[in-house]
């Protein structure tokens, strides 16, 4: 049974009640975590795995969300993981090195990352917010991701 759904211009991803992550659809920007070169079209769903590169472990999907060119998914274990085209898989949003398979992310969303409760993406960026309600603006051009708070007026 399904539990949370996503849609992005030409793909879906889906989170199952097992907490299992699965997407079909174009994957012409790597927006399902595969290389598009290998993997243009998935016509039917197929598993998607969040492995963190630091912790070498499987981990549980809790929001998600997708846009043309992405998919976003925040876990039960507090990480955020993004779609890489350059790099056809799901990377990893961290304060660590990118050499360790993920990506740097400012350093406001990181301190507060156990407290997001939503998430949306757009074409080049997305939002989360935290359970207090301050509002991080990621900006994935060129994945070059840094994230802000938001001054809300």
């Amino acid at each position: 049974k399904v539990r949370a759904v996503a849609l992005g211009n030409h793909h879906t991803v889906f989170v199952t009640t097992r907490n299992q992550l699965y997407g079909c659809g174009s994957n012409q920007y790597a927006q399902l975590g595969f290389s598009s070169e290998h993997y243009p079209v998935f016509k039917n769903p197929r598993k998607l795995l969040l492995s963190n590169p630091i912790t070498s472990q499987n981990e549980t999907p809790t929001l998600i969300d997708a846009s043309e060119q992405y998919t976003l998914v925040v876990t039960k274990q507090s990480s955020i993981f993004i779609t890489c085209p350059s790099e056809g898989k799901f990377a990893l949003c961290s304060t660590e090195d990118s050499h360790k398979g993920g990506f740097s992310g400012g350093s406001g969303i990181q301190s507060r990352k156990q407290d997001i409760v939503a998430i949306s993406a757009g074409y080049i960026g997305a939002l989360f917010v935290s359970a207090t309600g301050l509002a991080f603006w990621m900006d994935l051009t060129f994945m070059d991701v840094t994230a802000e708070e938001v001054a809300l007026q």
